[in-house]
């Protein structure tokens, strides 16, 4: 841990990364694999998933081919569809989000298109508060986060 603190990484012996290899599995997704495991999932389960979801799931199945396991396993979903309702409509239709349509417009184009209702903190955002206001730009970014951090 001290080289990571120093040098900004460590190495691990090969006896440890054998076990670490056999515990852990990572993969990744692009965007197209993402839009397609959307839309597979929907059209052969009828169910709806989100871009982050849908990551998991295409890992998933990329893990399962490369190790052989048939394990049954859980997939835990880790948000809303339509939080990504523009991806999500782009996956299930074919629509792409055109740069007029606004956020609450694809959120009621997607329930039309799915038959689900728009969660509840998500409807009506037009008529809500806006409490955020504040727009960093990337470049900005790391001397905002630096004033905002507080040293114990």
């Amino acid at each position: 841990m001290t080289d990571l603190k120093e040098e900004g990484s460590y190495r691990v012996d090969n006896s440890t990364l054998e076990k670490l290899n056999y515990i852990f599995y990572a993969g990744y997704a692009d965007d197209e694999e993402t839009l397609e495991t959307i839309k597979n999932i929907y059209n052969n389960h009828g169910y709806l998933i989100d871009t982050h979801t849908a990551v998991g799931k295409k890992v998933l199945s990329q893990y399962q081919a490369d190790s052989g396991d048939r394990h049954q396993n859980i997939l835990l979903s880790t948000a809303s569809p339509f939080k990504f309702a523009g991806s999500v409509l782009q996956a299930i239709r074919g629509v792409m989000k055109s740069e007029w349509l606004g956020e609450t417009d694809l959120l009621a184009a997607l329930a039309a298109a799915t038959g689900n209702s728009i969660p509840e903190n998500l409807n009506g955002l037009n008529e809500k508060e806006m409490i955020h206001k504040e727009v960093i730009t990337r470049h900005a970014m790391r001397n905002h986060l630096l004033s905002k951090l507080t040293l114990f």
